[in-house]
């Protein structure tokens, strides 16, 4: 029985942790199905946004705990494997070619703490809480820290990773885990409004912004890795008609016409 509900509304796919009674908790199941959901959208052209949400009053609890305690008494091979996982499903979702938002209400503690930073935009409610909580079980969040660290600073990564503490919507959004916070009212209408502008960006484009951001940290040159994806871009189908578009002052074929 899988715990994500995909539901497609028009050119947005709104996936749901639907696992609420157990606080959308991961387990190996759930993240087998995230991966391939999120591989799959990525090769869908009529998807132009991902919604991520959860049923349920909280986002996600992190790892569930009959999957912690099976993998305690796994081997240490097996418990490589099984973070692998997580990371690879993390991957899919941080490099899927299609924005992702997260929506966020209630409790995103460990796991789904990494989940938040893995997305591109994240919009919360006031009284959602976040927490790297696993040093309270002798444990650390590794697999999620190259997403905590690409959304949030070093120092901050570092604090919440020893004291465990959990911040609430208004300091994530301090420290860039959060894009915005939203009152209840709002948050579907921020969500939808940021939508609509994202229709208006080139599919291709965003797909190659978010792919040329991951290969900018660490690389030997970047001047010519930046030359060549605009020079790219300009010859592109869409970096033509878009230009072609602008001074003819008509909407671009991948654009709702204009009001």
């Amino acid at each position: 029985m899988t715990n994500l509900t995909i539901k497609d509304d028009g050119d947005v796919r709104r996936m749901f942790l639907s696992n609420p009674e157990r606080h959308n908790a991961f387990d190996d199941g759930l993240v087998s199905d995230l991966h391939n959901a999120f591989r799959d959208v990525g090769k869908d052209d009529a998807i132009r946004a991902v919604v991520l949400a959860s049923e349920g009053p909280s986002f996600s609890a992190g790892a569930d705990l009959a999957w912690m305690r099976r993998m305690a008494e796994a081997s240490r091979d097996e418990n490589i494997a099984d973070a692998q996982g997580l990371s690879a499903m993390l991957l899919a979702v941080r490099d899927c070619p299609k924005p992702v938002i997260a929506r966020v209400q209630g409790s995103a503690y460990g796991g789904g703490v990494g989940l938040v930073a893995a997305c591109d935009l994240a919009y919360a409610l006031p009284s959602a809480r976040f927490a790297l909580t696993e040093v309270r079980l002798g444990l650390i969040p590794a697999v999620i820290a190259p997403f905590l660290l690409g959304k949030m600073g070093p120092g901050a990564v570092r604090t919440l990773g020893i004291t465990g503490a959990s911040i609430d919507a208004a300091r994530a959004s301090d420290l860039g885990l959060v894009h915005s916070v939203v009152d209840e009212d709002g948050l579907d209408l921020a969500i939808n409004a940021t939508i609509d502008r994202i229709r208006r960006a080139a599919p291709g484009a965003i797909a190659a912004w978010k792919a040329l951001l991951q290969q900018l940290p660490g690389h030997s040159d970047p001047a010519t890795l930046t030359a060549e994806a605009i020079a790219d871009r300009r010859a592109s189908a869409e970096g033509v008609a878009g230009m072609q578009a602008f001074f003819e002052r008509t909407p671009p074929p991948w654009s709702p016409p204009r009001d």
